[in-house]
């Protein structure tokens, strides 16, 4: 599950902002990278898994982006993407 989670983080990192496009993101990321995640290409979570895994504190897309210096502060309205 922590493998699922930091995919789904960088993936969000890299501009993702969605669960299907998380789950895009995975199925296209080579399995080398995946590896790194402790993933095989076959366990690769689709929109379905990470929805189900999702808890609701995962953060969004403006999080991520505020974490990373790359945005401004997310509001307090913000919504899991």
């Amino acid at each position: 599950m922590a493998g699922m989670l930091a995919l789904a983080v960088t993936a969000t990192v890299a501009g993702c902002r969605s669960f299907a496009a998380i789950g895009q993101w995975a199925a296209e990321t080579a399995a080398d990278k995946l590896a790194l995640f402790g993933l095989t290409s076959g366990g690769v979570p689709d929109e379905s898994t990470l929805r189900k895994l999702a808890p609701a504190s995962m953060p969004t897309h403006s999080t991520v982006r505020w974490v990373c210096g790359c945005g401004p502060e997310p509001s307090s309205s913000a919504s899991a993407a």
